[in-house]
């Protein structure tokens, strides 16, 4: 009831910047480079995000794929600082900033439209990621740009399956299609984050479906199972390290500890004559220490929090010499490994998997960028960003953790009222 009447009270008071903005509107649009190839790109940015030197790095990726890109600027940026924005790109477009990056979008798309831009394909980019460079960002771009698919997404969420507008990219004729025009028309910019979400960025992957558009998306959930899949137990025990702060600590043990007692029950389970049971086998001849017991693992992590001290490359039991148990100490390790993989996966694919899994997506697939609200929604503490981009050159890393650290964690920053808006996902 309250936060209903919130949303049309925010509708009413911007009714007049959105009449305004039913045919785009910019302070001003200058072509500052000419056009090379039949590719383009709109990448936002939003002036309250302050300098720009990270989303260089995207721009400059760009360049150097020969795609025209059509710079949006959400508010009024520094003189200084468009002008080098404006070395990078082929066109600026500066606006006021209503409807957040899909008023941006909805307004460069209708403006290129009616010049009668018909790219081969149309890329979407904005500033809420920040970009790492290198050949991963390159490839990125690649993918973008030379995919068979009508549409490649970033990264997908299964709420209501919609594609992330975070960055994107349609096919020429996709982009021309009329019911993807009449989209951009018919929606209403207004600077709500649910707005933005619901008709927006689940409105548009409805239209592309509706239009039979192929989807594919580059940092999914299967390429990630697969990746773990191919990995050794003790690899997908130490990247859990990766996944979110409220995974780990309230998750993980339950989980490690029914991924072990599966193997346990396994290696425990009586074998064929002529065989060894794999419990005497151990006690047999002991070996390296073996897969630690789930009281262990939670006292190795209370004495200094790092799961991947578990991660150890001796086998946790020394293994019959039958071909029938080795039979069955592979089976364990596999169910084990699977397990554990189900849950991690359920977990990632629990929302916006870029959100859930950038740990994971970043360091076994390379996915060169960051969701920049990863910090403030207290989804990863300091730390865990600090470990996962340590990989990382230094003076870049401090850069992005700077930029993710900076904007605060909102659940302690936040009074009752935009406490009770971020609980419900409305900032």
């Amino acid at each position: 009831m309250v936060l209903g009447c919130y949303t049309a009270g925010s509708k009413l008071l911007q009714q007049p910047a959105v009449r305004r903005e039913r045919r785009p509107r910019f302070e001003s649009d200058k072509v500052v480079a000419p056009p090379h190839g039949e590719v383009y790109a709109i990448v936002v940015k939003y002036a309250g995000h302050g300098e720009s030197a990270n989303l260089h790095v995207l721009l400059d990726a760009l360049r150097r794929a020969k795609v025209n890109t059509v710079l949006v600027c959400n508010g009024e940026v520094p003189a200084e600082e468009l002008g080098a924005l404006s070395q990078r790109v082929h066109r600026v477009m500066v606006r006021r900033n209503v409807g957040r990056d899909f008023g941006a979008y909805r307004a460069a798309t209708l403006s290129l439209l009616s010049q009668g831009v018909k790219p081969e394909r149309m890329l979407y980019f904005n500033d809420s990621l920040l970009y790492i460079e290198g050949t991963e960002l390159d490839r990125l771009v690649a993918e973008f740009i030379f995919s068979e698919f009508d549409v490649v997404g970033l990264g997908e969420n299964q709420y209501q399956h919609h594609i992330g507008s975070f960055a994107l990219s349609v096919s020429g004729a996709a982009f021309v299609h009329p019911e993807f025009r009449r989209f951009w028309q018919d929606y209403t910019p207004y600077d709500l984050r649910k707005h933005t979400i619901h008709a927006g960025e689940l409105g548009l992957t409805a239209m592309l479906k509706r239009l039979a558009c192929s989807i594919d998306v580059i940092y999914d959930a299967t390429r990630l199972a697969r990746k773990l899949r191919d990995m050794p137990l003790h690899e997908v025990v130490d990247a859990t390290r990766w996944l979110p702060y409220g995974f780990r600590r309230h998750v993980l043990m339950t989980v490690l500890g029914q991924s072990f007692s599966a193997r346990e029950l396994i290696l425990n389970a009586d074998v064929p004559s002529g065989g060894v049971a794999a419990s005497d086998a151990a006690m047999a001849d002991p070996g390296p220490a073996g897969t630690p017991t789930l009281g262990a693992l939670r006292s190795l992590r209370e004495a200094d929090g790092r799961v991947a001290l578990l991660s150890r490359d001796a086998p946790a039991h020394a293994a019959p010499k039958t071909s029938e148990a080795h039979a069955m100490a592979q089976s364990a390790q596999r169910l084990s490994r699977q397990l554990l993989i189900d849950h991690i996966l359920e977990h990632v694919t629990n929302g916006s998997q870029l959100h859930f899994g950038f740990g994971l997506f970043y360091r076994l697939l390379g996915c060169p960028v960051v969701k920049r609200d990863l910090f403030s929604r207290g989804l990863y503490r300091e730390h865990d960003c600090a470990d996962i981009l340590d990989n990382v050159p230094a003076p870049t890393r401090q850069r992005l953790l700077r930029d993710l650290i900076n904007r605060g964690r909102l659940d302690m920053q936040l009074g009752f009222w935009r406490g009770l808006l971020f609980r419900n996902g409305m900032l």
